[in-house]
């Protein structure tokens, strides 16, 4: 090996457990994923951003030599440890909101939703400043992605009524009427995810006017669900 090759060796070297700790949690995300028990589109979402990053890090590791001047910058190296950290924050999240241990702490729709915004703007703001390529996005596949809490709500108010509905001593019909329509509801989230792509769904995930309105529809059910539970508010 020639002394330039050892050099872009080493220039290399503290920038490798960064690497590592980006295959860690790809590998941690799918595990989390696959044991989703609630909000799973929520970590799909959250797991294709962080994938970008694995295939990041193997061009880099590919073209090692086109990329040595980077590798030699402390703001590239101190911009890759913030990005872990972005990384193992996105990774918690995921971890909190799919098990009923964490969720709690994200039972508020809005809560979820803000956490969720808030993970998606820094794990932007980071690669905006490491410079990857904005091309990796794809503005149809995350143009439904700020709608996807509000529909992780509607699962879970499915769920928090079958669980209303076999405890419930009063108010039965009530309840499996609106599980009724909240399934319809639920079907229907189904297929706008499934078609997320076709240009008239598109349009709408980008149209403000249609966000509020489902943000006024998760309220109401809500409401709805805690008058079965506990009576007319």
């Amino acid at each position: 090996m020639n002394k330039h090759m050892q050099t872009i060796g080493m220039v290399v070297v503290p920038f490798l457990p960064l690497f590592t700790a980006v295959m860690n949690i790809v590998k941690s995300l799918n595990i989390i994923c696959e044991n989703a028990k609630y909000n799973e589109r929520i970590c799909k979402a959250l797991l294709v951003r962080v994938e970008i990053i694995q295939h990041v890090v193997n061009s880099l590791l590919w073209k090692k030599k086109e990329n040595v001047e980077n590798f030699r910058e402390q703001n590239y190296y101190h911009a890759w440890v913030r990005l872990i950290d972005v990384l193992t924050n996105i990774e918690n999240f995921a971890k909190a909101v799919t098990q009923q241990a964490g969720l709690q702490k994200y039972s508020n729709a809005n809560f979820l939703q803000q956490s969720f915004d808030r993970n998606i703007k820094e794990f932007k703001s980071v690669c905006t400043e490491l410079q990857f390529k904005i091309a990796l996005y794809s503005t149809q596949t995350f143009a439904v992605e700020p709608f996807l809490p509000l529909f992780s709500t509607v699962t879970n108010v499915v769920d928090g009524l079958y669980t209303t509905y076999e405890n419930a001593k009063c108010n039965k019909k009530i309840c499996l009427a609106l599980i009724d329509c909240v399934e319809i509801v639920q079907q229907a989230v189904k297929s706008l995810v499934r078609r997320q792509h076709q240009q008239e769904n598109v349009e709408n995930f980008r149209n403000q006017t249609y966000y509020h309105s489902w943000i006024r529809f998760i309220n109401v059910l809500k409401i709805k669900l805690s008058t079965v539970r506990f009576g007319p508010v």
